[in-house]
């Protein structure tokens, strides 16, 4: 399942926040581990008024962990979809979201075809989980406030420019 979890003591998350908005030491905590909320994200007087400890960190240092299949393996049979390190957007609370996914690549008949540029996404997460059309590579990356595997999303299509797609 799906971990998510936050770390700002991490050397590959350099550039993230020390101390809390709330002035506390910023420290580790999981917000979802093998695809079970753990926690919820706020801050501390937030935390107080539900009954709940203070997670510690409220927004970078962003760790997803990792898959099992190298990128090759994700980038092979896919008949259509869109390797992707990158994703700016939003999540509804029904599981829909909508963004832009960048320092993206399209996928046709399990390889690599064109860079994808600023290529608009939306979908369900619970539909692309649920379908198993979402893979994460066991590569990660970093740019100093995340720690992110590619991602391969399946059944993607674009209208051809390249600028638009829809999962």
């Amino acid at each position: 399942g799906l971990t998510l979890r936050f770390d700002p003591l991490r050397q590959e998350t350099a550039l993230c926040e020390r101390i809390t908005q709330d002035g506390l030491p910023a420290r580790p905590f999981t917000l979802i581990k093998n695809g079970v909320l753990k926690n919820l994200i706020c801050g501390e007087r937030a935390a107080r008024r539900l009954g709940i400890p203070a997670p510690g960190n409220t927004s970078d240092s962003l760790i997803l962990e990792p898959g099992a299949a190298s990128l090759d393996a994700l980038i092979g049979g896919v008949e259509r979809g869109l390797l992707t390190f990158a994703f700016s957007g939003n999540c509804r609370s029904d599981g829909g979201f909508s963004g832009v996914c960048g320092n993206s690549f399209f996928l046709r008949d399990g390889r690599i075809t064109s860079a994808a540029d600023s290529v608009s996404v939306s979908g369900s997460w619970p539909e692309l989980l649920g379908a198993g059309a979402f893979a994460l590579s066991a590569e990660t990356g970093t740019n100093g406030e995340f720690v992110l595997p590619w991602a391969r999303l399946d059944g993607v299509r674009d209208r051809g420019d390249g600028q638009v797609a829809r999962i």
